[in-house]
């Protein structure tokens, strides 16, 4: 019961209380009339009952708050909820258990990655318990990522873009706050204090929920993504770094979308609308506004134990009209300590292709997905495509593919967040701890792909291989090891070869 409507109740009594003390004495004063008896009223007496009448109020809200027992609090990665809350599908926490059916309760729902941004029950309790006083809600969280890699060159690799030095530094800082601003609508500001700009902005956004057809909507800076890996959190990546086709990503950007799920969260869909290229800060650049476009689809033909066995498949697609006029297209071989939205950063290791500006009317990016997890066994692909309208040129096209392949040699088995339609990292039975429990370990390998090649585009091909090992610490630690072939074909020196060994410890809190 809410303080308001105690103190109304407290106030109805006493109102209640001085119309019976106000009747009760004309009643007295129209008996002593026709019995000219005195009759004593003593004013002490509502006094004493309106004080015991509080009294009993007091204790009836104290037994109210003694008989509301939550279930007790874990970490959020392991949490289980007996029930759940829908928002538009949304799950929202802890509640009652008489609000849904608890054997219909997954771990995808307790998962709160699996919430839309920000959106987060207060301090875990049920949503009925919600007051309009206890808005906005907020939260903290944050990771830190620590790389060290060096890279091995031949002759001609070191011709073509120089000696790359040993690098080590933080490759990411994040600090996030987010929350709930009313009951449906959420909030998020996420900052990276090891980016370019000190600190960058990597998501900041307004949504609401529960919007009819539309299902969610959010505005503010936010990933406009077209393929799967580009989606994933950086805390889940298989390997150090997305991989080749990562490039043509057009990825965080400002602008407003609607994303949601369908045919029981077996589809899920995201649209957006943005200004293009934007900065590190959410601010778009160029002369004009860059209005441009990005789409994704996925579905599951096959879904089964909660995410450890299914097939996933999926479709994106991008339309950019350049407000600087101006589309480039580079990347680095997989390991790297610096903001990858931004090829001019100074780093010591460069980009192994590059376009180059290239001045453009528009571009279209196609991409498609393929991916599947069998138990302790996953394998993810996509593959894109992308067209440039050159200004004072021709029409280009570039391409670029990866796959990658993963197995838990204890156990356990992958995730999936079919809200998002993207996969999740592992997450280890037990943790390290000396004499008892060693963590998850996972071997992967991968094969990835670029051509920026085309006309009198010369940006150059890259083939890599990837063999790695990640071990899982706990639920929220981790080191990963990389090691990687590269092959380079640079249109001016030729064929050259590198190899990258790099190693990340990860820590979230």
């Amino acid at each position: 019961m809410s303080c308001a409507t105690q103190r109304r109740i407290t106030l109805l009594l006493r109102q209640g209380l001085l119309c019976a003390a106000l009747l009760l004495c004309a009643v007295r004063s129209a008996s002593a009339q026709q019995n000219p008896e005195p009759v004593f009223v003593p004013e002490i007496d509502f006094e004493r009952r309106i004080e015991r009448l509080e009294a009993e109020l007091a204790a009836l809200k104290a037994e109210q708050q003694s008989s509301v027992v939550f279930p007790e609090m874990e970490t959020w990665e392991e949490s289980e909820s007996p029930g759940v809350t829908n928002v538009s599908g949304w799950s929202t926490g802890y509640v009652s258990y008489q609000e849904t059916d608890p054997s219909r309760v997954t771990a995808e729902d307790a998962d709160p990655s699996s919430r839309p941004p920000g959106f987060r029950d207060w301090l875990r309790r049920p949503e009925s318990s919600f007051e309009a006083d206890q808005y906005p809600t907020l939260e903290w969280s944050g990771f830190l990522q620590l790389d060290t890699g060096i890279i091995d060159q031949d002759e001609l690799n070191v011709e073509s873009v120089g000696i790359v030095e040993p690098e080590s530094g933080l490759r990411r800082v994040r600090l996030r706050v987010d929350g709930n601003v009313r009951e449906n609508s959420s909030y998020v500001i996420d900052l990276d204090f090891a980016a370019s700009g000190h600190p960058s902005f990597r998501n900041v956004l307004l949504a609401f929920h529960e919007i009819p057809v539309l299902q969610n909507i959010q505005m503010g800076y936010f990933k406009q993504s077209i393929g799967l890996q580009a989606m994933e959190s950086s805390r889940d990546f298989r390997f150090l770094e997305r991989t080749l086709p990562f490039a043509f990503d057009p990825f965080r950007q400002t602008g407003i979308g609607a994303f949601g799920n369908a045919a029981d969260r077996r589809i899920s869909w995201a649209i957006s609308t943005y200004g293009y290229p934007t900065d590190s800060f959410g601010v778009t650049t160029g002369d004009a506004l860059g209005t441009s476009l990005s789409t994704r689809v996925t579905g599951l033909p096959f879904y089964a134990d909660e995410g450890a066995q299914l097939l996933h498949m999926g479709f994106g697609y991008a339309f950019g009209n350049p407000g600087d006029n101006i589309v480039q297209y580079a990347i680095q071989p997989g390991f790297f300590v610096v903001d990858p939205g931004n090829p001019d950063a100074e780093t010591a290791v460069p980009t192994f292709v590059n376009t180059g500006k290239i001045p453009a009317r528009a571009f279209h990016t196609f991409n498609t997905e393929l991916a599947t997890n069998m138990g302790s066994f996953s394998i993810r692909s996509e593959a894109t495509f992308a067209i440039v309208d050159q200004i004072g040129g021709p029409t280009t096209s570039f391409s670029g593919a990866y796959a990658s392949a993963g197995y838990v040699l204890t156990g356990e088995k992958y995730r999936y967040n079919r809200r998002h339609g993207i996969f999740r990292r592992i997450v280890p039975d037990e943790s390290f701890s000396l004499g008892s429990g060693g963590g998850a370990w996972e071997i992967t390998a991968g094969w990835s792909y670029i051509n920026l090649n085309d006309q009198n585009i010369q940006g150059g091909r890259m083939t890599t291989l990837i063999v790695g090992l990640n071990w899982y610490v706990s639920p929220h630690s981790r080191f990963i090891l990389n090691v990687i072939p590269v092959h380079l074909d640079d249109p001016k020196v030729g064929r050259s070869d590198a190899v990258v060994s790099g190693v990340r410890a990860q820590v979230e809190f």
